[in-house]
């Protein structure tokens, strides 16, 4: 397969995935997490490990609306561990605006659940790990 074939396949693949995510969202927007939670998951099941190395930017989207569904459902525990899965993937690609993405919702999660003592310190790696925050804006 020449170097032309395999760029032409993974940027299918990349269209899919992309096409997928918007229509997951959809799904969501339409029916709310209760319908869409599930398909989201299944969808991960079967390809969140190859989108994670083709096309992680995707990949932390799929996570990040799951995690955000498990969070309207009430299931805490699952949208943590999602939202981590998350991380690591942004840390992994160096997605510095991913990472603090995550971390500002982990930080939420943690105020929702009760947790502000724990939620404080995730807002300020949040705003450190933020590409858009100048020293004076994290120094004060």
């Amino acid at each position: 397969m020449s170097t032309k074939d395999s760029d032409r396949i993974e940027s299918s693949g990349a269209t899919e995935a992309t096409a997928k995510l918007s229509e997951l969202r959809a799904l969501d927007h339409r029916h709310g997490a209760g319908v869409a939670f599930p398909e989201v998951m299944t969808y991960l099941r079967a390809e969140l490990r190859h989108l994670e190395k083709s096309e992680p930017r995707t990949a932390m989207s799929l996570l990040d609306l799951a995690a955000y569904e498990a969070v309207d459902l009430r299931a805490d525990a699952t949208a943590q561990a999602l939202y981590e899965q998350t991380l690591m993937i942004a840390i992994r690609s160096g997605s510095r605006s991913q990472g603090a993405h995550v971390v500002a919702s982990l930080a939420y999660l943690a105020m929702q659940s009760g947790q502000s003592s724990a939620a404080l310190p995730l807002i300020g790696a949040a705003i450190q790990g933020s590409p858009s925050a100048t020293h004076s804006e994290i120094a004060g």
